[in-house]
């Protein structure tokens, strides 16, 4: 979780067989590395329980805050 990755191996839950986790690392690499161009990154807030401490924080915990991530693609 400190590293924003989850490792997946050949067996157990994080079988490289069975249903992905993405964190937002993840998912932006996974973009990055297929036939898509990665335009914008923005956290998403529904409602102010969570948006008016980043406002606070100035966007700093962000990570931390977010329900969702909005994640603008192009094709190249």
């Amino acid at each position: 979780m400190l590293h924003d990755e989850w490792k997946y191996g050949q067996d157990g839950i994080l079988d490289v067989t069975q249903l992905r986790f993405f964190t937002l690392k993840s998912a932006v690499r996974l973009f990055a590395e297929t036939k898509y161009l990665v335009q914008l990154v923005q956290p998403y807030f529904s409602g102010r329980r969570y948006s008016i401490p980043n406002r606070f924080t100035f966007g700093l915990l962000s990570g931390f805050l977010a329900q969702r991530w909005l994640i603008r693609l192009q094709t190249r």
